[in-house]
Order: C-alpha cells, then sequence, then structure tokens
C-alpha cells in the first residue's frame, strides 16, 4: 500500500521553528544519515491477508542561532542548522524554543528534544539516545510526540518572557496504541545562554531540573523537510504562508514555507495532535508532490501528488492523484484558504482537561467493546481457518514484544465473508499509524505484512455461558437470556449481557449439530430451545442426556442483543 501521502499532507503545516537539524535516520535506529526520498513499494495489488489464507512469516528576545524560522531565503547547510532571521525581529517565547536539544542522564544516555511550533502551539519530538558523546549523531532508541500545552496562549506568544510553564502529554506509535501514555504532567521550560531549562518529571519519573543544550547531532523529528528535492520545480512564491482547508468542521492547518518546507497540522483537543512535516515540490507546473513524516511516528516516510491549482491569491485547490484518507468519505479533492497565523486556534489546557477528565482511561488495551465498531486499519499478518493456529501466531507476535489481535473476518464489512481467523499487527485509527508499524512487521520478518481498513464491523462474534436454566425467558416468538456472561473470540472483554433468540437466529452451517443436545434435524434455534425447554421440564433425563442441552459455552454471532448465528455449543461432553 502506497505512501500516498494521504494527505492532507498538504494539509497540515511545516514548521517555522529553528534549529532543526536535517539528518534522516528512522527514529529509535542508528546508521544512514540520509533522509530516504521513497516510500516502500506499493503492495496494493496484492491480495489482502484478511482476505486470503497464508502463513504468517516471520534562550533572548530577538532570533538567535539555531533559534531562528526555518522558513527564511538560503538553504540550511548540510548541518541543517537554518541561517539567522533579522536580529531586530523579536520572537515569540514559542518560536524561541523551537530547536535540537540533548542532556546527558545519570544512567550515560541522552535525553534528546527537537522543538517545534505551529502558530505557537509547540510541540517535541522526544527521544533517549544510547549513543555516546564521541558520536556525531544521536539517534532514538525510543521516542515519543509531546504536547506542551500551557493554561493561557499569552505563555507561547510573549516576545519578552523566558519561561514556559505548560503540562506535557507524550504518545507514540511504538506503545499504547498510539494514545497518550498519561495523563498530563506539569513541567517549565526556560530558555538559558546555552539552551533549555527542562524543570519536571517527565524524564526520570522524579521532580528535577535537567539542563538541555543546543546539540545539532540530534535526530530530526521531520527530516523529509530537508530533502534535495524539497523547492524544485518553482513553486510560487504566493504559496508561502498559512492555510487552512475549507468546508470541514475539523480542518487540517498547511503552512507552506521557503526552500520546499512545509508542516501540516490538525488538533482537537484532548485527542492525539496530528503533526507532520515533509517538503514540497512540483514535477510539472500543476503537479504538487513530497514526502512527509508524522510526530510520533518515527521517520516512516509519507508520500503524496495531487494536481495544483493556484486561484487567486487566496485559494489553493488540489486534486489528490494518490487516494487521500484523510479526507472525508473518501474525497480527493480539498480546497486550502490563505488565513494569518492568529486564525489558527490555539490550544489550551483548560480544554484539553475537558476531555481528558479525573475518570479518562489511558490504556489503550482496555477499550469498551465498541470502539473500533466504526473500523480500523489493520496490519494483516495472516489469515487462517482454525481459531487455534491464529492464536499461536497472535501469541508468536506477541513474545515478540508486539501486540496481535485476532478477528473474525465476516464481523467486518471490507474482510472476507468466508470465515478466516485473521491477525492484525495490532489496530490502528489511522493509515499513517499502520504504516509506522508495518515497517515493524516486515522487520520482525513478517514479509507478507499488509494494510488493510477492516470496514464497519457487521456483526459481534463472541462466547456466552450459562450455568442455569433459570436465566432463562421462554415464549413462542423467543427466548431471553438474562445477564449472561460474555468474551470475545480471544477470551478477553469479559462482561454480563442479555441476549435473545429468535426466529431470525440461525445455525451457522458450520456447526457440529452433534453437540446441540435433543437437536433434530430441519429445526430452527428457536424452535431448538423451545423443545429442550419442553424436556426439561417433562423428561429431565433426556434433556440432560450427554449435559443439560441449553447450558454450556456457545458461541454465537450478535447484533447488539440480537444472536443472529449460532457456531458452536461446548463445554458439556
Amino acid at each position: 500500500m502506497k505512501r500516498k501521502a494521504l494527505l492532507s499532507f498538504l494539509v497540515t503545516s511545516l514548521i517555522l521553528v529553528a534549529g532543526c537539524s536535517k539528518s534522516a535516520s528512522d527514529a529509535g535506529t542508528k546508521g544512514d544519515t540520509t533522509a530516504p526520498s521513497k516510500v516502500v513499494e506499493d503492495t496494493s495489488e496484492q491480495e489482502p491477508l484478511a482476505d486470503k489464507p497464508q502463513e504468517g512469516s516471520p534562550d533572548d528576545e530577538t532570533a538567535s542561532e539555531g533559534e531562528n524560522d526555518v522558513f527564511t531565503d538560503d538553504k540550511p547547510e548540510n548541518s541543517g542548522e537554518p541561517d539567522g532571521t533579522a536580529l531586530d525581529v523579536k520572537l515569540s517565547l514559542a518560536k524561541r524554543l523551537c530547536g535540537k536539544y540533548s542532556c546527558k542522564s545519570s544512567e550515560g544516555e541522552y535525553y534528546i528534544l527537537d522543538i517545534y511550533e505551529f502558530a505557537d502551539n509547540l510541540y517535541a519530538h522526544v527521544g533517549i539516545s544510547g549513543d555516546d558523546e564521541n558520536s556525531d549523531y544521536l539517534g532514538a532508541y525510543t521516542f515519543w510526540g509531546a504536547e506542551l500545552i500551557p493554561d493561557d496562549k499569552d505563555v507561547a506568544k510573549n516576545q519578552n518572557d523566558d519561561v514556559f510553564s505548560c503540562d506535557i502529554l507524550a504518545f507514540s506509535v511504538m506503545s499504547n496504541m498510539g494514545k497518550y501514555q498519561s495523563a498530563p504532567q506539569s513541567c517549565r521550560l526556560m530558555l538559558t545562554d546555552k539552551g533549555i531549562d527542562f524543570t519536571g518529571a517527565f524524564f526520570s519519573g522524579k521532580e528535577e531540573t535537567l539542563s538541555f543544550e543546543h546539540d545539532n547531532r540530534v535526530e530530526d523529528a521531520f527530516p523529509y523537510m530537508f530533502s534535495e528535492e524539497a523547492g524544485s520545480g518553482n513553486p510560487s512564491e504566493k504559496m508561502i504562508g498559512i492555510w487552512r482547508e475549507k468546508d470541514t468542521s475539523n480542518p487540517h492547518y498547511v503552512q507552506y514555507g521557503e526552500r520546499g518546507m512545509f508542516k501540516i497540522y490538525q488538533e482537537t483537543p484532548g485527542t492525539e495532535v496530528f503533526f507532520a512535516g515533509g517538503e514540497y515540490h512540483f514535477i510539472d507546473d500543476d503537479r504538487l508532490c513530497g514526502t512527509y513524516s508524522v510526530l510520533g511516528n518515527g521517520s516512516m516516510p509519507m508520500e503524496y501528488e495531487a494536481m495544483f491549482s493556484l486561484v487567486g491569491d487566496d485559494t489553493i485547490e488540489l486534486d489528490f492523484i494518490y487516494d487521500n484518507s484523510l479526507l472525508e468519505d473518501g474525497e480527493s479533492h480539498m480546497v486550502l484558504e490563505k488565513i494569518d497565523e492568529d486564525d489558527v486556534p490555539f490550544v489550551t489546557i483548560d480544554k484539553v482537561r475537558e476531555v481528558l477528565t479525573d475518570s479518562y482511561n489511558y490504556d489503550a488495551y482496555v477499550l469498551p467493546s465498541d470502539y473500533y465498531d466504526e473500523g480500523f486499519y489493520g496490519v494483516w499478518i495472516g489469515a487462517y481457518e482454525d481459531l487455534e493456529e491464529a492464536k499461536e501466531l497472535a501469541q508468536k507476535i506477541e513474545d515478540q514484544g508486539a501486540v496481535a489481535t485476532v478477528v473474525f473476518s465476516p464481523e467486518w464489512e471490507n474482510l472476507n465473508a468466508k470465515p478466516f481467523y485473521c491477525v492484525t499487527y495490532d489496530r490502528f485509527e489511522t493509515e499513517s499509524s499502520a504504516e509506522a508499524a508495518l515497517v515493524n512487521a516486515k522487520t520482525s520478518g513478517y514479509d507478507g505484512a499488509y494494510i488493510k481498513f477492516s470496514g464497519k464491523r457487521v456483526m459481534h462474534r463472541i462466547y456466552y455461558t450459562v450455568y442455569s436454566h433459570d436465566v432463562m425467558d421462554f415464549a413462542k416468538d423467543k427466548v431471553v437470556i438474562n445477564g449472561v456472561s460474555t468474551s470475545s473470540l480471544m477470551g478477553d472483554d469479559e462482561k454480563e449481557m442479555t441476549l435473545i433468540v429468535d426466529k431470525d437466529t440461525t445455525f451457522d452451517s458450520s456447526c457440529n449439530m452433534s453437540f446441540f443436545g435433543n437437536y433434530e434435524e430441519g429445526q430452527s434455534v428457536l424452535e431448538w430451545f423451545n423443545r429442550n425447554d419442553e424436556l426439561a421440564k417433562t423428561d429431565f433425563d433426556s434433556y440432560s442426556n450427554g449435559g443439560p442441552a441449553l447450558l454450556g459455552v456457545f458461541d454465537v454471532a450478535i447484533t447488539g442483543d440480537h444472536i443472529d448465528r449460532f457456531y458452536g455449543s461446548y463445554w458439556w461432553d
């Protein structure tokens, strides 16, 4: 699946920030410091694993050096240090904080920061590097995206103060399914002559002040900004500035800068920010292309291509050639309107806390059972007719330190209607998050891994367990099974439910009917229930021969509280 830049890419923006170094090595890895300019090969023509069974495989008021807008006239040196802006230009505190920093930890490793802003909303690529002091590159072996959110926008926009008090929220594709790691933590960033003093418990778990110094060795948050292709093709100077997506309630914001750099931004307070940075260039006068990466997702490249039209001085129309999954309803047309920086919403911590209340669940693996009912992106590894085989592969993936989920294909509208137990290398809400996981899956030996959107859930496969005949109420037109224990096929998501059997409930053709006590050929599920209820009252010995027929563990598909289909009856011999 191509990295089709999905994107609204264009839709968010590049960073004005300063001092962002430009070496491009995958976050969490070391090696080649040249930013890759191509995405992984297109596998869109392959058979989706979810459709076909396969084997799984294995600091000052004025601009100072290293703290300037990267959207200046001259291209940065190879080191990635942008040229300084005029000394009489006062910058906001958020912009003055931008840059690359490191601090040696008590364990001898390095904490690293690459800070960026969008309209003075402040964000950072945060990591821990195992490289030593003699290294010319500090690459993170673990990393996070961080939102630095003050309680008042004046804190960020102040041009005189040097102290930025805020709360920090961190997230990473590497863990917790890309969701916030924990509740907001208070911290303080103070500009110094050498860099930033960071006060808080974020890094070590204890309240302390860490002195970070400017350090161009730190890996880039957005390495593709500095690609050789950036700005090629003579883009119009009229593009420079901030643009907002039209005709949507939750728009993306795009900032096109000089030298072909851009940022993309979309923020909903209380939800992980979508913030990406990269490059743009033209192949033809009207064909806009580029590559970017997303905060919190490492340096996974995302590619886009769109037909471009500049209408007057204040409107850009884009028709994406690659599918743009960030657009609603699969549309490929996007219209951007030029705006001022002050038109970009500023996020404050009070708005965030309206969502992240004291009862908010930060454990992404403890989710409501209907959390993914609108669908998810899976990184599909294999599909099997036998559930136990699927579970074995999922356990193997879990043993490798990743997250695996088994889903039943007929439950999802875009997966195979034929019943397969499909193994996915975790589930994701966005394709960009899944792209990063795809790289991890392939690195772990699953060369056939493939991204596919599940579509909406069309049914739910569960086990329910009945211990007593008394929980069932019988009528000619339905049977109500009250307050029974249920779980997913994997044995988790346990809860109590009341379920209904009626004339529309069927036996699946795969059922072993010998496990359904007292079943007579041709009976419907409702008839089978009522027949066994009669036997239990009039001839208990016949009813219970081989075990009470209506008690035990039942494998069913449900919609809401209605049992649509029975797949199996277990427990009793």
